[in-house]
């Protein structure tokens, strides 16, 4: 069964304290200087960065990311596992406390998506990735997403400063709203808003749940691989 954005921002859950940028292979585009003529002695030309494509911390390997229901005071958590594979496509598992559901989750054309996710029938790639939330948000942003029972409307009401026990962030504020596909009118009571930092990407509120605190462990393999 496919899940949406609802479920799927309070499994990412996410940015704590900005993380630092742990830079992997693919990460950064590079070239090499063309030696300036005529050529000169000396060391080899260095290579250095040509467009720097920002490498998003929420997608980090081994990011825990701990967060408190403000009304109930219960604490959950999720966590970014290992690097792995999806029909041939390069994903980062997120796996909640409960463990039942593994979302994954890459960055595409400046966008956060889900590709896919494991459920208790196995894993599954959606036949299009669902846009979570994009990298470069501005103010009057929509997007949508078809879901079972209907379709999630999204929309960047603001970029504000919010503040959660885990620290002060700048971020995007997003209202979802549930969309019924036959009328085209949206269903009454059915908002909801996430916020998530425009530096790292990574979820510090989600309704009544407020990021705590971060942590950096040893990733874990895919949990929907068997082992």
């Amino acid at each position: 069964m496919r899940v949406g954005v609802l479920r799927w921002s309070v499994l990412v859950l996410a940015v704590a304290t900005v993380v630092s940028l742990t830079v992997g292979p693919g990460c950064f585009r590079r070239q090499t200087r063309e030696p300036v003529p005529p050529p000169q002695p000396g060391p080899a030309p260095e290579t250095t960065p040509a467009e720097e494509k920002r490498a998003w911390p929420v997608l980090q390997p081994g990011l825990k990311l701990i967060y408190r229901d403000e009304k109930t005071g219960q604490e959950t958590w999720s966590e970014q596992c290992a690097a792995s594979t999806l029909d041939d496509k390069e994903v980062i598992p997120v796996v909640t406390e409960d463990g039942e559901y593994v979302s994954y989750v890459a960055e595409q054309d400046g966008w956060l998506v889900e590709v896919g996710a494991r459920d208790p029938n196995g894993r599954s790639a959606w036949p299009e990735p669902l846009r979570c939330y994009p990298l470069e948000p501005a103010v009057g942003m929509k997007w949508e997403s078809e879901e079972e029972g209907g379709i999630l409307r999204h929309e960047i009401e603001a970029i504000e400063e919010i503040s959660v026990p885990a620290g002060e962030f700048r971020t995007a504020r997003v209202v979802i709203k549930v969309v019924d596909p036959a009328s085209g009118k949206e269903e009454a009571g059915s908002e909801q808003r996430f916020w998530y930092d425009v530096e790292t990407g990574i979820v510090v509120k989600n309704g009544d749940l407020v990021l705590i605190k971060q942590e950096q462990v040893e990733p874990r393999p895919d949990p929907g691989l068997p082992h």
